[in-house]
């Protein structure tokens, strides 16, 4: 009896010392997990004289991430790859609202704002178009229009109620639409630039360009539409005269980056490294053409008294609007973070962040940003956006500014 108990526990022994050796071996076949690296560097950023003005966890659903980061006036918006648009309050970091921009596998673009819309959630009819109501008659609200390959929305930005979704009829869009507040233009892949009355949501021009249309179309408060071509066509269309031509200009490079149309002046990034400023009515170049290092990447982005030309390779110059005179270039430069007192934060090509100064493009400060991977593009706002694809959503500012509000952010 005693040598069959002696030799039943000698076997459970030896049971239990296989187990041992097998989970041995299954923790050693593990990689170590390295330690997270910090989100940002503070003590970089305090010595560069900023602080973290807020920080947001936006909750995201099982395997949601955030592959896009939008700054437009008093919003933030991110773009998931569930389609979901996030809109998010700048000033406090707290979301809004959320809508699923569609439910198809398809591209969306970014989105664009217009203030004091006036459009009723019914649909108007065709003789709306002839005889449209009169503006103070229909409610007002500010806007946001989104657009995908095959269909626009108009969203009441601080509810995020839908109040136009409008499917696009015979093509399919190839970059972001702009409007007016009375109609959504956007090029299609007829190489035509469509133009859709929001009221009635039907097609009432089309203008053929004859070339294809990558630059995100531009247009202004004059009633001017935008859209540059691959052939290096540049076009100014008429919005009230069914898209009739109003000027053109033909450069010997294609314009596919962004353009900047402000205060009545366009500002044009052509594929050849020449950044154009022209005269909105007319058409007039304003200064000779800038050389700049490399192709245009973020097009341009007009600041108060500079614009900025974001190139691969070159960096990011920065150009005198009056003179037409390059100030300075920084060749690691990416894109614009902020411009703020007299310093351009830009994102460089290791993702970090530079702090330059205005006038003279001499860099000052490094700010490492770890783990960020979405930035804002931004030259007005006196913040720093910067977000994880896992949604952790940050503010940065200068130290001791004032409270931030939505005076302060609306461009």
């Amino acid at each position: 009896m005693t040598t069959k108990l002696i030799e039943s526990t000698r076997r459970a022994l030896l049971f239990l010392a296989a187990l041992t050796v097998v989970a041995l071996a299954g923790c050693q076949a593990d990689k170590p997990v390295s330690p997270a690296k910090p989100a940002a560097e503070p003590s970089a950023m305090s010595q560069a004289g900023l602080q973290v003005y807020w920080e947001r966890q936006i909750a995201m659903a099982s395997g949601e991430r955030a592959v896009n980061l939008w700054l437009m006036d008093e919003n933030l918006y991110f773009l998931t790859n569930q389609k979901t648009l996030i809109a998010i309050d700048a000033k406090t970091g707290l979301v809004k609202w959320r809508t699923v921009v569609t439910y198809k596998a398809e591209r969306v673009f970014a989105p664009t704002h217009f203030d004091d819309m006036h459009l009723p959630k019914k649909v108007g009819t065709v003789e709306d178009i002839k005889t449209p109501p009169g503006r103070a008659s229909l409610p007002k609200f500010d806007a946001l229009l989104i657009n995908t390959l095959s269909s626009m929305k108009v969203i009441d930005r601080a509810t995020g109620e839908i109040i136009r979704d409008i499917r696009f009829q015979s093509f399919f869009a190839v970059n972001r639409g702009v409007t007016d507040g009375e109609r959504f233009y956007v090029a299609g892949s007829d190489k035509q630039l469509h133009a859709i009355a929001l009221l009635p949501a039907v097609k009432v021009w089309s203008h053929e360009i004859e070339a294809r249309i990558l630059a995100p179309t531009q247009c202004d408060e004059d009633g001017r539409v935008l859209a540059g071509a691959t052939d290096g066509q540049l076009q100014c269309l008429w919005a009230d005269g069914y898209g009739k031509r109003r000027w053109g200009i033909k450069f010997a490079s294609p314009i596919t980056a962004p353009m900047a149309v402000d205060d009545g002046q366009v500002y044009v990034a052509s594929q050849d490294g020449r950044t154009y400023a022209l005269a909105a009515n007319g058409g007039r170049e304003l200064w000779l053409p800038v050389q700049t290092p490399g192709r245009p990447a973020g097009g341009v982005l007009a600041g108060k008294s500079t614009i900025y030309v974001s190139s691969r390779p070159g960096g990011v110059t920065a150009i005198d609007r009056a003179s037409g005179k390059i100030r300075w270039n920084v060749p690691t430069g990416q894109a614009i973070l902020a411009v703020i007192d007299g310093k351009v934060y830009l994102q460089d090509q290791a993702g970090d962040m530079l702090v330059v100064q205005a006038k003279g493009g001499l860099a000052s400060d490094k700010v490492p940003l770890g783990r960020y991977e979405l930035f804002a593009t931004n030259s007005s706002a006196p913040a720093i956006y910067v977000a994880t694809k896992d949604g952790k959503l940050t503010c940065i500012r200068q130290a001791n500014q004032a409270r931030l509000t939505a005076e302060m952010l609306k461009k």
